[in-house]
C-alpha cells in the first residue's frame, strides 16, 4: 500500500491507522517493565530485611545484647559502632565490584559467592555459643560479606537504568529511579 494511499485512508479513519512497530514496542517495554520489577521486589524485600545493621537483624543483635549478655550502654553502643564501619566504606566495595567479577559472571557472581558465605556465617553465629566477641566478629564478617552483596545490588540496578531509555524528561540535578 502505497503512502498516499495509507494518508488517505488515515484521514477517513484515523483508528483504521496503526503502526504495528509502534504497538510491538509498546508492549515489549510494559513486558520488560514487568519483568524488571519481578526480579528486583523480592532481590530489595530480601536485601533489606536481613541487612546486619537494618530492621530486623538489628532487634535480634539489640535482644542478645541486652538480655542475654547483659551489655552496658557503652558496650551496645561500641559494638554497633564496629559492626558500621563496613557501611562507613561502602564505595571501597563498590570500587571492587567494578574492578572484580567472581566466576566470570560480574553482578550475579557476586550474588553466588557472598550470599552462601553470609548464610555460613550466620549458621555459624546461630550454632556457636553466644559471647559479645563472638558476635561482633559474626555481625562485622556478616557486614562485610553484605557490602559486597548491596555492591553488587547497587551495580545490577543502575546497570538496569543504563539498559533502558528514560521515560520522561527530568529536571537538572534529578534523576529518575529504575
Amino acid at each position: 500500500m502505497g503512502a498516499r494511499m495509507r494518508l488517505a485512508r488515515c484521514q477517513d479513519d484515523p483508528a483504521a491507522y496503526t503502526d504495528d512497530r509502534m504497538v510491538n514496542a509498546a508492549d515489549a517495554r510494559t513486558d520488560s517493565t514487568a519483568r524488571v520489577y519481578a526480579y528486583f521486589a523480592p532481590v530489595t524485600l530480601l536485601l533489606y530485611l536481613v541487612l546486619p545493621d537494618q530492621y530486623m537483624l538489628d532487634i535480634a543483635t539489640s535482644y542478645m545484647l541486652k538480655n542475654q549478655l547483659h551489655a552496658s550502654a557503652t558496650e551496645v553502643s561500641t559494638f554497633r559502632l564496629i559492626i558500621a564501619v563496613p557501611a562507613y566504606l561502602a564505595v571501597v566495595f563498590g570500587f571492587a565490584r567494578d574492578l572484580w567479577s567472581p566466576f566470570g559472571l560480574r553482578d550475579r557472581g557476586h550474588f553466588l559467592l557472598f550470599l552462601p558465605l553470609s548464610a555460613a556465617v550466620f549458621l555459624w553465629l546461630a550454632f556457636s555459643r553466644l559471647s559479645y566477641w563472638r558476635l561482633v566478629f559474626g555481625m562485622l564478617l556478616v557486614m562485610v560479606l553484605f557490602r559486597f552483596v548491596a555492591a553488587a545490588y547497587q551495580g545490577l540496578l543502575a546497570s538496569c537504568r543504563r539498559s533502558r531509555r528514560p521515560v520522561a524528561r527530568s529536571r537538572p540535578g534529578t534523576s529518575p529511579s529504575c
